[in-house]
């Protein structure tokens, strides 16, 4: 008895059917493409992950220091030192995307230049503070405001400032490479 819907066979390609060479173009040809496919996306996601990077760890340094503005007895500059290294890092950061992408301007030029300036000192200001804490610091009684400092509040002084330093000492390779 015959079905009112015969099954029709998929036509399978046999290896005999191909040379070794075609074999190869063929996969080369479907793994191009599917790296066509992917770079964007791979891309984007590299992309929004360093803004999140760039902008991120700034507004960390602004919200550590606010939250824990009084719970550095040991030394109260640390949480000013991240609120202000914050502010003044998403400062250079706006300075550098107009004076790059927006109306070209000697006047940006000249901000950035004076933003990057300050943030420089305002960077080599925390590591002084925080290389003379570190070595006193003690994080169980905070009742001892003579060397009570919270957790936090170094571990973020100290996180961001190695990783300025990784950024400092990078883009002064880049330059010397150029």
């Amino acid at each position: 008895m015959e079905s009112k819907y015969d099954i029709e066979a998929t036509p399978v390609m046999k290896s005999s059917d191909f040379s070794s060479n075609e074999q190869e173009n063929f996969i080369k040809r479907k793994i191009h493409s599917i790296d066509k496919k992917l770079a964007l996306p791979c891309v984007i996601l590299l992309c929004i992950a360093v803004i999140i990077l760039v902008f991120g760890i700034p507004i960390t340094q602004v919200i550590i220091g606010s939250i824990y503005f009084n719970s550095c007895p040991l030394d109260n500059r640390l949480p000013i030192y991240l609120v202000i290294a914050g502010i003044g890092t998403l400062i250079c950061l706006t300075f550098a995307i107009i004076k790059n992408y927006g109306k070209k301007s000697n006047w940006w030029t000249f901000f950035l230049f004076k933003s990057d300036t300050l943030c420089l000192i305002w960077f080599i200001t925390g590591t002084v503070w925080i290389s003379h804490a570190k070595k006193r610091v003690q994080y169980s009684n905070p009742y001892d405001t003579i060397t009570y400092c919270e957790h936090t509040v170094i571990t973020c002084v100290t996180v961001t400032l190695v990783f300025s330093y990784g950024i400092v000492i990078g883009l002064l390779g880049y330059h010397v490479e150029s």
